[in-house]
């Protein structure tokens, strides 16, 4: 002490009671003590004493280096909060008043003291507040002593990897910029050895709910591992953490992230370049993929422009330096050819690849920010590398992945073009995993992606792995048997002009592919569709015959709605590729749309428009194209009074599919019950000549014995269609050739004979309806004129014998009233086309009045109303000398029904009245005056009578004319 000069010896003396009070057990003591002293030292921000600060810098560094500085740990382990906040802020002032090598001097003591209050856990500082105080202490510590810290590597890498774990936000933003600090003034070998606790505390608080934690531990991480030493050991632990934070949700983390990556590659050494390089780029060009364009993905386009720069500067170094060892070689010795198997990155394009313009590229991708030849050229020679990135993160399980990974497949076919044709097959399965994703986005993006790839490797190379895929076997043209108009060509992988030979797709996807499922199948169809729509107007002939191929063979064997319902769009786009080319398929193409507009689950209107394509295409009608397929189905088909022919040709193209449908019947789930109908009700007047070759078909798929119900209603549905349809052509079809007598004979009746069960009572109904179509359905008028019969009076004749028992039976089934009424109806349609007919048996109206009678006491209004008009109709073709003792029967049945509670039915019963009366007016007067003492309603009956006496006196002043 004797060796100080005064003015230092002074100012201790004089202070030397509150040193002394430092250790005093009364805290206030204490307290106040460390209120004097901090008094003493200026702010942490003034670099000298100001005037309220009258001590100069020496004594106050003599007071803290050899007065207080050993008091620290002491200090700092005060049990009251507000003597170890005093001691904090008088280190932070002393701090800033001392020189490196005082810093360097004091830091054992002081770094030791500041980490104990950190470095264990549960932390001995319960106050964040001052644990925030001594992290940002030792953080100026760090940076003012510099490279003198290196020996204490150890204790700030331990007691950082604690206080990264600290709750409060502030001091984890603090460890961080430690840890940049400590990072650049550590040798790189001692971070390695020891660093790995700080990593992973490091990796932890990149999923930290704040933001700017995040961010500060991407700075922190990109300051660490740039280091080589650090790199090597650690990356491998870091980059999947890393790969969750390029799809942090905040904009600024993420643009972090791209700038740390590319540090980290602009440093990476070339031992691990091989190692990490890939990995690296995988993440930067996550940020150009990114969908912050401004904020992310520009400037993550700068860096990776700058780094492909770099990387190619280095290619071209390397290969001027190679050239010019080369040249100063030998001379005489001969030079080795090159080897003919080219690099993946110095492959040329595939012959006819579709150039992408500036429209086709993606975000941030523009005429602005072109993707140049060095970016293009060191993402093509790191393509096997990312490739396999990219497509393990496709099919993930976490959606942000998936939707970058599909945004970042997208830049790298714009990137590499025709380099990724030997990868065409793991590309093709990976977007058949993703198209149907849960994620709207994601499956968007991904037909995106399929789009683009159509346009960079030929469709003709993509077609035979689809084949392949579908498990398709075969695929040449010579399956057609038309010869050889196309070369014969393999699949085997590599590519060339027009060849593609297998490269090791084993690197990309452990498993081969084939399309089991009903869901595979519909994703290979999705494909195929973006991959057609990506064509121009000028598919090859042997690309066409392939897709139409696919086509039908999944429209066929598939016959699940799922797979049908996306086919129309694949059709479509075939058909819009193929332009007038597919004239060659339109018959393949449209039995394939025949399938899908007879299935319930496909777009009708979306079918009906595709058709409508292939029609222009083909330059002839619609109608056109339903004739031509019904006339090629019915191949095979003779008519029903000939003999049987072999069929023309099998199913391909959909010719004499239908050849053994007249001997065996159709299955409930058999497409040709649709498609049938589909073809007979869309060819119009072109169906009328082959209405006859139908009758055989119609008749097995009706035979009540062993065809299935929904089949033999389909049938019936047709038979009604051609039955009422207003076309000409096809009525007198019906007219002629007794068509109409053989489908009321062989289809009609024996549908409509009673058989147990519900299925059946609606199949009656059905073959009623028919029955009535054939009959004209109204009394002709002077300006309503009857439409012509189908059936003759003839022919009429001959199948009344059989048509009557059906008919009765049906207006007395119990169980099924809409048979009932249907068959009131056929009745009254009968006999209006029976009045006035001759050779017409009695019998007949035998037969009908007793069912029609009993129709009068029916349980349902409708049903008597209906028995009412038929009984009308039976007055009105009743023959003048028919039975007048069954006449006067019907008479008091009616009189009977004329006291009805329903005005309606007592005006139906009137009506049938008034044309009885016309048939026989005396039996008609006998009975109405016998009814009226006793019905409820006399004047109807008198209204009645009079109409009756009236009638019978025009009758005889008719007999008494002389013109008579």
């Amino acid at each position: 002490m004797s060796d100080l000069p005064a003015d230092v010896h002074s100012f201790v003396q004089k202070h030397q009671r509150d040193l002394n009070c430092l250790t005093d057990p009364d805290r206030s003591l204490r307290k106040a003590a460390l209120a004097r002293l901090d008094a003493l030292f200026p702010p942490s921000t003034a670099a000298t004493p100001t005037p309220t600060h009258t001590a100069g810098i020496k004594p106050l560094k003599h007071l803290f280096i050899h007065c207080l500085a050993p008091r620290i740990p002491h200090l700092l382990s005060d049990p009251v909060e507000r003597c170890r906040e005093t001691a904090l802020t008088i280190m932070a002032k002393a701090v800033g008043l001392l020189d490196r090598q005082e810093l360097t001097d004091l830091l054992p003591i002081c770094l030791s003291a500041l980490l104990s209050r950190i470095r264990p856990l549960p932390f001995p500082e319960e106050a964040e507040e001052l644990r925030l105080d001594v992290l940002m202490l030792i953080g100026r510590l760090v940076r003012g002593v510099g490279e003198g810290c290196g020996g204490y590597c150890a204790d700030l890498v331990d007691g950082l990897s604690k206080a990264l774990t600290d709750a409060n936000p502030e001091a984890k933003r603090e460890s961080c910029g430690i840890v940049e600090a400590i990072a650049k003034t550590c040798q790189g070998d001692k971070l390695a050895k020891v660093g790995r606790p700080l990593v992973q505390s490091l990796a932890r608080n990149l999923s930290h709910q704040h933001w700017k934690v995040r961010k500060a531990t991407l700075e922190a991480l990109g300051a660490l591992l740039r280091q080589p030493d650090v790199c090597a050991a650690f990356m491998e632990d870091v980059l999947p953490t890393l790969a969750t934070v390029r799809s942090d949700r905040t904009p600024a983390v993420r643009c972090c992230l791209s700038e740390v990556i590319a540090d980290w590659l602009e440093h990476i050494g070339d031992e691990q370049r091989d190692r990490l390089e890939g990995r690296l780029a995988y993440l930067l060009l996550g940020g150009l993929a990114d969908t912050e364009l401004e904020t992310v993905a520009a400037p993550s386009y700068a860096h990776l422009q700058a780094i492909a720069q770099k990387r190619q500067r280095q290619k071209r170094s390397q290969q001027e330096a190679s050239a010019t060892a080369k040249e100063n070689h030998d001379n005489d010795q001969v030079m080795e050819p090159a080897s003919p198997k080219a690099a993946p990155n110095e492959k040329e394009s595939a012959r006819g690849m579709l150039p992408l313009n500036v429209s086709a590229f993606p975000p941030p991708l523009s005429a602005d920010r072109p993707p140049t030849d060095d970016m293009r050229a060191w993402v093509v020679g790191l393509l096997e590398k990312l490739l396999p990135q990219v497509l393990t993160d496709i099919i993930t399980w976490t959606v942000p992945h998936r939707l970058t990974a599909s945004r970042l497949l997208k830049l790298l076919i714009v990137l590499c073009d025709s380099h990724l044709t030997p990868y065409a097959s793991p590309l093709l399965i990976h977007l058949y995993k993703t198209t149907s994703d849960d994620n709207p986005d994601v499956a968007h993006t991904v037909l995106e992606c399929g789009h683009l790839l159509g346009r960079v490797i030929p469709l003709s190379l993509l077609l035979p792995l689809i084949g392949s895929h579908l498990g398709v076997e075969g695929g040449t043209h010579r399956e057609r048997g038309e010869g050889a108009w196309l070369p014969e060509r393999e699949v085997r992988g590599r590519v060339t002009a027009t060849e593609v030979v297998d490269v090791d797709l084993q690197r990309l996807t452990n498993s081969k592919f084939t399309a089991v499922s009903v869901e595979n199948k519909k994703s290979v169809m999705v494909v195929l569709g973006t991959l057609l729509e990506a064509q121009p107007t000028s598919l090859g002939e042997r690309e066409l015959w392939l897709a139409a191929r696919y086509v039908e063979e999944q429209s066929r064997e598939g016959g699940v709605d799922e797979v049908l319902r996306v086919l129309p769009r694949v059709v479509g786009a075939l058909v819009r590729a193929a332009g007038e080319a597919c004239r060659r398929e339109g018959d393949r193409l449209f039995a394939v749309m025949l399938r899908l507009k007879a299935c319930p689950s496909c777009d009708e209107d979306q079918v009906d428009q595709v058709i409508a394509s292939l029609a222009a295409a083909s330059g002839v009608p619609i109608s056109a194209l339903y004739t031509t397929h019904l006339e090629a189905c019915l191949t095979g088909i003779p008519d029903h009074d000939a003999a049987p022919t072999p069929a023309a040709s099998d199913m391909t193209g959909g010719q004499g599919f239908l050849a053994d449908s007249a001997s065996t019947v159709w299955q409930d789930d058999d497409a040709r019950r649709s498609m049938l109908d589909t073809l007979v009700r869309n060819a119009g007047e072109g169906a009328a000549p082959c209405v006859r070759r139908l009758v055989p078909i119609l008749v097995c798929q009706s035979d009540p014995n062993c065809a299935c119900p929904m089949v033999r209603v389909d049938v019936l549905g047709l038979v009604y269609w051609m039955l009422t349809v207003d076309i000409p052509a096809i009525k007198e079809t019906l007219r002629s050739d007794e068509v109409s007598v053989m489908l009321l004979r062989l289809v009609l009746l024996p549908n409509s004979i009673w058989r147990p069960g519900q299925a059946n009572a609606k199949i009656r109904k059905a073959a009623l309806l028919c029955i009535q179509a054939l009959f004209p359905p109204v009394q002709p008028t002077a300006t309503s004129p009857a439409p012509t019969p189908l059936l003759s009076s003839a022919e009429l004749s001959s199948v009344l014998p059989d048509l009557m028992p059906p008919l009765t039976s049906s207006m007395s089934d119990d169980w099924a009233p809409d048979n009932r009424m249907v068959a009131c109806k056929v009745v009254e349609s009968l006999l209006v086309y029976l009045k006035g007919e001759r050779g017409v048996d009695s019998m007949l109206y035998e037969k009908l009045y007793p069912e029609l009678l009993k129709r009068l006491d029916d349980a349902q209004d409708d049903i008597r109303l209906a028995a009412c008009s038929a009984l009308t109709a039976l007055m009105n073709a009743l023959p003048a000398n028919w039975s007048p003792t069954l006449v006067e029967y019907i008479l008091q049945t009616l009189f009977i029904h004329l006291d009805d509670p329903n005005a309606a039915i007592q005006d139906a019963v009137a009506d049938v009245l008034k044309a009885a009366m016309k048939h026989n007016t005396e039996a008609f007067l006998k009975e109405v005056r016998a009814a009226a003492p006793k019905s409820a309603h006399p004047r109807r009956c008198e209204e009645l009578l009079r109409s009756a006496e009236t009638l019978r006196l025009e009758a005889m002043q008719m007999q008494d004319s002389p013109e008579q």
